[in-house]
Order: C-alpha cells, then structure tokens, then sequence
C-alpha cells in the first residue's frame, strides 16, 4: 500500500507499521480507541529509540496523528495530514461514497472493488483504469479482517479532536485532493483553520487515494516540508495557503452536509464546539 509514498519520499528513513487489527498485526477486541493507538505508536518510537519524528497521517492514520500530536508533542517534529477529518463534529462524505466504505464486498471481489473504487474515492481511482488495477491488486492480496474493519469505523466516528485541536503546537501542513467524496475537502479546511500555524495545500484532481497514486501530485510538497531545514526554507510551506474561520465556513457550506441522517447530528457537533471555543 506505502510503496508509492516510499518510493517517492526519498532522502529519508521511512517507518510503516500495521497498527492492531491491521495487515499483520492481530486485533484486538474491544478495538483500541485512537487515544490508546497513540500510546502505541509511542511505544514503537522508544522500541526504535526514536525521540523525534516527522509524522504523516493518512486518513485513518490521521486521526491517530492529530492525536500522537496533542498527547506526545514533544515527539513530532513536523505533521502532516493527508485525506483526513477530525472525527465526529466532521463534514460527511457524498451519501454513495459513505455506503461504499461500509460495504466490503469489494475486498472480495476484484470486479466489484473495480467498479465501485471511483465512486468511493474519487481521482486517479475515477478517470485511470490502470490505477484501479493496480489498488483492486493491492488490497485483495491482503484481505482486511471485517470485524477489525469495522471496529475501526466505529472507533473513528466516536472519537473527535475538535475540542482540542486548537492546542497542537506542532508544525502541520494539511494536504487534500479537490476531488475526495469520501472525507471531502472541507474537514482539511477546518483542520488548517483550527490548528494554530498550521497551513492547507489542495492538490488538484486528486481523490482520497492520492498517497497511492505513483505519480501523483501531493509526494513531492510533502517531500520538500519534511526535508526542508527550517520551515522558511520550505517552498511548500510558503506556498500553503493559511485559512481563515469565514474560509474553512465557506468551505464546508459550499460541501453540503453529505450523507443524512448522520450528517445533520455531526454538522451540529461541530457548530456546537466551534461556538463553545470561539476561537480563530
């Protein structure tokens, strides 16, 4: 799944793991919250004797990162955030793209995973069938375990970073594609918004898959932040966009509320904390 990131990230020691529940690791149930995935992922850097990383969160892994980043702050040196959301209080994604991330039938067959992966991701995944090729390989050579699956979901929609993201202190560059149905756009809007300092590049036509894709857009910028020796140095950095309340606002009006009836509930959560912050 890393090999386009690995293969593109270079100049730098690179560090994957599958966390519990994931790839080779085994579940563990109750699932861990994402808290508790933080402290695990602490526990790996002192295994490696690792005080300081850069950090790059993806999707899921985001939400463990923003985590990692307010809990361990001293251990991240830089973040960045790709394809992500704060957890409840998020803007949702397109009803069809939603239904699609609940259904696993397409880790089951290549056919389906093909034919469904547009919808549900966006990008590369809608316009290039060579890519869907590529990922419908990937991911059916190594089944996810459904019940980890699932709990994962369960485990990301009752979680939220809303109420505290305003006190990561962290370095953050939040990277989204325009063309993601799935964690839309808007939620990395607010990310940049509520985080202090933090700065938001959007690449274009690229959909939720956009780390995967070997040619993509968004591995260079994310390259050049990390490896830049101050952030004054880095081109990526200064050319990331620093968002505003009545932006990350307009962005999510401009979104819509996606999929009912969770939508509305999470479209109030995140009125309700955003007024009861008043910050930025």
């Amino acid at each position: 799944m890393w090999g386009a990131v690995e293969r593109n990230l270079t100049g730098m020691q690179l560090i994957s793991y599958d966390s519990p529940g994931v790839g080779s690791s085994p579940s563990k149930y109750p699932p861990p919250s994402i808290k508790k995935l933080a402290d695990v992922l602490v526990q790996l850097l002192d295994e490696l004797a690792l005080p300081q990383v850069d950090v790059l969160g993806y999707s899921y892994g985001g939400a463990v990162a923003q985590q990692l980043a307010y809990r361990y702050p001293d251990r991240v040196r830089r973040l960045v955030l790709t394809a992500t959301l704060p957890g409840w209080g998020s803007v949702l994604g397109e009803p069809k793209s939603i239904a699609l991330a609940y259904n696993p039938l397409r880790y089951l067959s290549r056919s389906v995973y093909e034919s469904t992966v547009g919808d549900l991701a966006g990008g590369q995944a809608r316009t290039s069938a060579a890519f869907r090729a590529q990922q419908s390989f990937h991911r059916l050579a190594q089944r996810p375990k459904l019940l980890a699956y699932y709990c994962q979901i369960a485990t990301l929609t009752t979680w939220s970073s809303l109420r505290w993201l305003g006190e990561i202190a962290v370095p953050t560059l939040v990277v989204t594609g325009d063309d993601d149905p799935l964690v839309p756009p808007a939620n990395s809007y607010l990310l940049a918004q509520r985080i202090e300092g933090a700065r938001l590049l959007v690449v274009p036509d690229e959909g939720h898959l956009l780390l995967l894709d070997e040619h993509g857009q968004a591995h260079e910028p994310i390259r050049e932040f990390f490896s830049s020796p101050t952030l004054e140095d880095s081109t990526t950095w200064n050319r990331a966009a620093i968002i505003d309340k009545d932006t990350s606002i307009a962005a999510a009006r401009q979104r819509g509320i996606g999929a009912a009836p969770w939508a509305q509930l999470s479209t109030f959560s995140r009125r309700r904390f955003l007024r009861s912050r008043g910050r930025r």
